[in-house]
């Protein structure tokens, strides 16, 4: 929709190894559909880590009826270890 290539890792990931090379470095800006979950999800945090890392700039985009909020964020980043075990024991 922009004209611009976008890399979309639920569609192009084949191979979790080339989340980092194929993905987060060869982006521009990395857009994060915000939904209730999604900071619970480890690759999803990798991702975010290796963007800020790499100096690449985040986009939190909260989906509508998705269930993020800002406060539940703050929750949830105030205790990453033991708020994640929570929600994904795995």
């Amino acid at each position: 929709m922009t004209g611009c290539p976008a890399y979309l890792d639920s569609t192009d990931l084949v191979d979790l190894r080339t989340l980092f090379n194929e993905g987060v470095h060869r982006t521009d800006v990395l857009v994060i559909l915000a939904t209730k979950g999604v900071l619970t999800r480890p690759w999803c945090i990798l991702e975010m880590w290796e963007a800020a890392l790499t100096q690449v700039p985040i986009v939190l985009f909260p989906v509508v009826g998705g269930g993020w909020t800002p406060a539940d964020a703050r929750v949830l980043l105030g205790d990453l270890m033991g708020q994640t075990r929570d929600f994904n024991p795995t």
